[in-house]
């Protein structure tokens, strides 16, 4: 059988977030796009949710929100919230009405943080040229997130992965493996 190019798509719903979010996602995309290469099509769209868009709104995340959400391969996740001293974001109501609502309805259940060590480069846990240290897999992260309000994460209709292994899933997922 002769190899064949085959153009893979990945729809995309992007909700930047808040602060830092909105700095890191549209990186995080620009990786995906690179890790992917050309035989992968990645189409976007993004959503305004998070502290801002409530602020300036009043909405957080509606039914018909998560309907379309529910329609895209998957969600990248931004960094969420506003001033914790805003007395119209108290009560933890973005966490709520937005993060707990996105993890309860795709079943967003843990997050996984694998983290890598790179030759060359000196962690708080790990200093070369002690074992182990130059390169391969430095620690894993296993948070329950029905308890804990992490963010950054990657969330598909059936599971979700931290972000730092978005690329590693959708990329195994987009070779077919």
């Amino acid at each position: 059988m002769e190899p064949r190019d085959v153009t893979r798509s990945i729809d995309l719903a992007v909700i930047p977030g808040d602060g830092i979010g909105r700095e890191v996602v549209p990186e995080a995309v620009e990786t995906l796009r690179a890790a992917l290469g050309a035989d992968a099509a990645i189409t976007t769209t993004n959503y305004p949710f998070g502290a801002t868009h409530y602020l300036e709104s009043g909405e957080i995340l509606s039914d018909d929100d998560l309907a379309a959400l529910a329609a895209h391969d998957a969600i990248l996740l931004g960094a969420v919230g506003g001033d914790p001293r805003d007395p119209r974001l108290a009560g933890g109501i973005i966490e709520r009405g937005l993060l707990l609502r996105l993890r309860f309805a795709f079943d967003h259940y843990v997050n996984l943080r694998p983290t890598r060590v790179f030759p060359g480069v000196v962690t708080m846990n790990c200093e070369p040229p002690a074992a182990g240290c130059a390169g391969g897999l430095g620690a894993i992260a296993l948070e329950p997130i029905t308890t804990t309000l992490a963010v950054a994460a990657l969330v598909t209709p059936t599971r979700s992965v931290a972000a730092t292994t978005v690329l590693v899933e959708v990329a195994a997922k987009v070779a077919g493996r």
